[in-house]
């Protein structure tokens, strides 16, 4: 069978996937997890009063923005925790807070988010790398069986991917006069002569 783009673009994005997505959602939730540090930082006294009042009487925030060592940071909470926020620190153009913090480097939640940014750099470029690499391998064979022949380490991924698509490729036929009689659509040489003079 043959390998076209699509099986190949689908089966890169498999391969980084198993390898990188797990790293990469673990840098999401110390990202979250940092926000909701600062949030507990900055609104440390204030918080149990905060969360005391009914919903609805703050403005509620899915994130924060902060200066970190000279540098405007929005950071997101975990998906679907929204917290509750004074009016003059709820932002009216989006759904973070307004600037909250001015963290300079010294400060341990500062050295936390350099860390995370560090980490995501470095796996970035490296997933980056390796992603032209196999780039290189699916585009320099033509079948299936050539890259399971080459590389027999990925014959799962590559096979869900063939069986998916010819799935999708084994659709019932339509017959297109069928298909035209249904629709009401006429051919040129079934027109009467107005309908032929009228196109």
């Amino acid at each position: 069978m043959k390998l076209n783009n699509a099986h190949r673009q689908k089966i890169r994005d498999l391969i980084l996937e198993r390898r990188y997505g797990s790293e990469l959602e673990r840098l999401d939730a110390a990202d979250a997890q940092l926000a909701l540090d600062i949030y507990d930082h900055v609104f440390s006294e204030d918080r149990s009063r905060m969360h005391e009042l009914p919903h609805g009487w703050l403005p509620r925030v899915i994130g924060v923005k902060v200066q970190i060592s000279g540098s405007m940071v929005e950071l997101s909470f975990p998906r679907g925790t929204e917290l509750p926020v004074p009016h003059d620190k709820a932002s009216d153009w989006s759904d973070c807070t307004e600037c909250i913090a001015d963290l300079n480097a010294r400060h341990e939640l500062s050295k936390r988010y350099r860390a995370i940014v560090n980490d995501r750099a470095t796996l970035v470029t490296e997933r980056d790398q390796r992603s032209a690499e196999i780039t290189g391998v699916l585009y320099s064979v033509t079948t299936v069986k050539r890259l399971l022949d080459e590389w027999p380490e990925i014959e799962d991924i590559v096979t869900s991917v063939v069986q998916a698509r010819e799935v999708n490729r084994n659709l019932p036929t339509v017959r297109i006069d069928k298909l035209n009689k249904s629709l009401g659509l006429v051919g040129p040489s079934e027109r009467t002569d107005t309908e032929a003079a009228a196109v």
